[in-house]
């Protein structure tokens, strides 16, 4: 009988291809925090492209300054499912749940999803802006 490891390996390009259809970044790490997959959305919410960070340890992109903290490093330190922001280094911020894989006792793989929420930050500024506006505004109209 296949692992599930081996079962991954082999239908590796096919489950690169499903995951590619799903229209949140996905990221995917082994229990140590090296990268093992990426998806598409991923390369376009992260800024980097897979081969730029496919075999490379989250400590390490951590320290390149790719992102300020790391879902991934949490979640291997707490044990337990993690979700923050993560601010990028090109000053996109990104909603990232991640969710550890067990086998046994010991996690296997760390699997992320990541939402980029740079525009909607930006867009909560200029409302948050434009409430401060009317509400001067009132207290002109409310003084004349």
């Amino acid at each position: 009988m296949k692992t599930e490891i081996q079962i991954l390996k082999e239908y590796y390009p096919q489950i690169q291809n499903i995951i590619n259809t799903i229209r949140v970044g996905v990221f995917i790490t082994d229990g140590d925090g090296k990268v093992l997959m990426i998806n598409k959305e991923s390369e376009k919410t992260g800024g980097l492209k897979a081969g730029e960070v496919l075999g490379k340890n989250m400590v390490e992109l951590q320290e390149q300054g790719y992102v300020d903290e790391s879902g991934v490093l949490m979640t291997l330190k707490k044990g337990e499912e993690t979700r923050c922001i993560q601010n990028l280094g090109d000053g996109g911020k990104l909603y990232v749940e991640s969710v550890p894989y067990y086998n046994g006792n010991k996690i296997d793989f760390v699997i992320c999803t990541e939402r980029d929420i740079t525009e909607t930050i930006r867009l909560e500024n200029l409302l948050n802006q434009s409430k401060e506006i009317e509400e001067k505004q009132k207290k002109r109209n409310w003084n004349i």
